[in-house]
């Protein structure tokens, strides 16, 4: 790669993607969570009051009994403390967020392959595109950093845009 100016483009479409995969899989993650919850928290309630009216009298049943009802008040305890669906929703907010700048920065990369050029009015729309994208990493600051999603995340970016696939003004083709 050279020094041309366009690779910034083209760097922050890459991070943008990435970022998109990032925040797709948090969502994802505390959406399962919040689901496995509400899932177990159903279960144990229901399997609680079974136990408790059908087969308390058994030494087992009162096993059960005892241990579903502690199961119940613990995922009912920690649900609101845990906030899988506040934090789904975060994750999804900056998702949104990153979409739509990844959307700006393709249709840039476009624009500059059609026009083959990076001038004034391109550079003009990309500094404009990273000043947003300031703003929305400062609000994903809050998400952990898995160092080994982001590097498998990484591996299928660089499949999906290989830097060889971008244009750049005066490089010859096929490089």
């Amino acid at each position: 790669m050279t020094e041309n100016p366009v690779w910034k483009v083209y760097d922050h479409l890459r991070t943008s993607r990435l970022n998109v995969k990032y925040y797709s899989a948090f969502r994802l993650k505390y959406a399962k969570l919040k689901l496995w919850t509400e899932i177990l928290l159903n279960l144990f309630a229901s399997a609680s009051l079974v136990a408790g009216a059908s087969i308390s009298d058994l030494a087992w049943g009162y096993t059960l009994w005892i241990t579903c009802s502690f199961l119940t008040v613990l995922f009912a305890t920690l649900g609101p403390f845990l906030r899988f669906g506040d934090k789904e929703r975060a994750a999804e907010s900056v998702l949104q967020k990153y979409l739509l700048l990844t959307r700006e920065l393709e249709f840039l990369a476009v624009t500059i392959r059609s026009r083959e050029k990076y001038g004034p009015e391109e550079q003009k729309a990309f500094h404009e595109i990273v000043d947003r994208y300031q703003t929305i990493a400062e609000e994903s600051i809050t998400f952990p950093h898995d160092k080994s999603l982001i590097k498998e995340l990484q591996a299928q970016i660089n499949k999906e845009m290989p830097p060889d696939s971008f244009y750049v003004p005066g490089r010859e083709e096929g490089f």
